[in-house]
């Protein structure tokens, strides 16, 4: 027997699979892509702030971009 709300949560999470799966393509695609040998004067940063790393990780995180960021020998 079959509870109200349970096919809709199984086809939630059916969707959200999917999305992941193709996130994880779209990913995979990118990387394979090839890239061109020119330079580039851009640099973007990425930051996890979606609470899935505690306080501590976030500080830890941080400094090792002002590290980088600071750092001459850093290419």
């Amino acid at each position: 027997m079959i509870r109200s709300g349970s096919a809709s949560s199984w086809a939630n999470s059916r969707a959200e699979a999917r999305k992941c799966i193709f996130g994880a393509c779209a990913l995979l695609l990118a990387c394979l892509a090839p890239v061109p040998a020119a330079a580039t004067d851009w640099l973007v940063l990425l930051v996890d702030r979606s609470n899935s790393i505690d306080p501590e990780e976030l500080r830890l995180q941080r400094q090792a971009y002002i590290r980088l960021l600071t750092d001459e020998a850093a290419p």
